[in-house]
């Protein structure tokens, strides 16, 4: 069965390609995928990663099959996140990596996150190669050669150790947390951050308590960690008189926050608190010039908070983690991530979102702080974002946004990614764009009063 390009339900985006299995991905098209995908990197080995869904196993026996009789030497790294096989590929330069996982998508979805050389993921550039490649008759090409085959190595433990060791380090003074008595509760979806996660807090020095503490095949919960997914996380954190709950998608480059009282913040404030404790040594400089921080245009205001706190600016990007990191490398950005729980250091070897990083950018703030988070917040502004999806097209897109533009003249507008709207004095913005990864389009509006919010959300719906 040859991959439909056209499919409604495939994505091919700068976030991957994730479609329905087998609908869209199965194992009579991987191997084309997977072919495309040597033609579009360097020479090399290649690292391949998995998160747990119960379609892994085999998809990432035929894409390690497929690049070894293509002569490639294949690093395997299990069930490890997104973060982990980037910070590996960049760590030991190699050429590449795939990391199969539809990250918050259901279960029933499988993907390809297409990693190149350093670590990044495709963008545009590599993507056109790729869908080229993908394009050439292949399916009954003859390919590969009998005299070169190449090894796998298994690299699941060093992976986790590198990638922990690395942010241990870089957070903390010789990768040990000061003497604290915080008390963590995990999410971990049974997935990719269910070993690493424990693994780092052993490291530096954190109690922990485990909801899911095996990896599973399944998802036992629904896999984005919005805080309607996190009842039994709350519920968790109160039973066991924990001072905070970390809630984890499936490949773990999203973090979510739950409260000592059980409430969930969400994943809009993982980024700005992160940000609080990273961004710490410009705060008093007398720079004339800020630091920029770049975040993507649906994250929340909270950002630009944390920013000013800290003698920094912000620059918005495109959404999407290689939009994000693209806008990083380009304005020499000091941090940045997306609103959607996803930090990104710079520093770190990952250098894309990294929940590893959130988890302990946050705990550092907590230790050395010695405030608890609810005490952290209350000197944040309140803002109430609503997210919605719909189904349209761009003529869709098009017609919302001219509604907006009507009631809200003076907004600043943004046309780099659909449509965002901002208010001069930061109180509000809404934005409306067809998504990276599903078959939608996401209408996200965001406001400082429920006033302003209502009327942002009644201009962009259809009458």
């Amino acid at each position: 069965m040859k991959l439909d390009l056209n499919s409604p339900t495939l994505k091919f985006s700068v976030s991957g390609m994730r479609g329905l299995f087998p609908e869209d991905i199965n194992p009579g098209n991987i191997p084309a995928i997977i072919h495309a995908f040597h033609k579009s990197v360097k020479k090399g080995k290649i690292a391949i990663a998995r998160d747990n869904r119960p379609t892994g196993a085999a998809i990432e026996n035929i894409a390690i099959g497929i690049l070894q009789s293509l002569g490639r030497e294949v690093h395997s790294l299990g069930i490890v996140p997104t973060p982990t096989i980037k910070a590996y590929i960049q760590s030991l330069k190699l050429a590449g990596g795939i990391m199969i996982s539809a990250s918050h998508n259901p279960i029933h979805y499988t993907a390809f996150k297409f990693i190149k050389e350093g670590g990044f993921f495709f963008q545009e550039k590599e993507n056109k190669a790729l869908e080229s490649a993908l394009k050439q008759n292949i399916y009954n090409e003859a390919w590969g050669n009998y005299e070169k085959q190449g090894n796998v190595v298994d690299a699941h433990a060093a992976s986790i150790e590198l990638h922990a060791d690395y942010v241990a380090r870089r957070i903390f003074n010789r990768g040990k947390a000061p003497s604290n008595k915080l008390k963590i509760a995990l999410d971990t979806l049974g997935a990719c951050a269910t070993e690493i996660i424990p693994h780092f807090l052993d490291k530096i020095g954190v109690k922990y308590i485990s909801l899911y503490p095996e990896i599973t095949g399944y998802f036992p919960r629904p896999p984005e960690p919005v805080p309607a997914s996190l009842s039994r996380l709350s519920k968790f954190v109160i039973d066991n008189k924990c001072d905070i709950g970390f809630a984890f998608d499936p490949d773990a480059d999203r973090l979510a926050i739950v409260g000592p009282d059980g409430k969930p913040i969400g994943e809009e404030l993982t980024l700005p608190l992160s940000m609080m404790k990273a961004l710490e040594k410009y705060r008093n400089s007398k720079q004339k010039t800020k630091k920029p921080v770049v975040v993507n245009l649906s994250s929340s205001l909270y950002n630009e908070y944390a920013a000013s706190q800290n003698n920094c600016s912000v620059t918005r990007s495109k959404v999407g983690e290689a939009n994000v990191v693209e806008v990083m490398k380009r304005k020499k950005a000091v941090f940045g991530g997306e609103g959607n729980g996803g930090v990104i250091d710079p520093e770190l070897p990952s250098f894309g979102r990294d929940s590893l990083s959130g988890v302990g950018w946050i705990l550092s703030l907590m230790i050395e702080s010695k405030k608890s988070l609810n005490q952290l917040l209350e000197n944040f502004p309140i803002y109430i974002m609503k997210k919605e999806a719909i189904r349209g097209d761009a003529e869709t897109v098009l017609k919302i946004s001219r509604k907006i533009q009507t009631k809200f003249p003076l907004w600043k507008q943004d046309t780099s990614d659909g449509f965002h709207f901002l208010a001069p004095d930061l109180s509000g913005w809404i934005h409306i764009r067809s998504s990276n990864t599903e078959p939608v389009i996401r209408i996200l509006a965001e406001a400082n009063n429920k006033k302003l919010l209502a009327e942002l959300l009644d201009a962009a719906r259809e009458k």
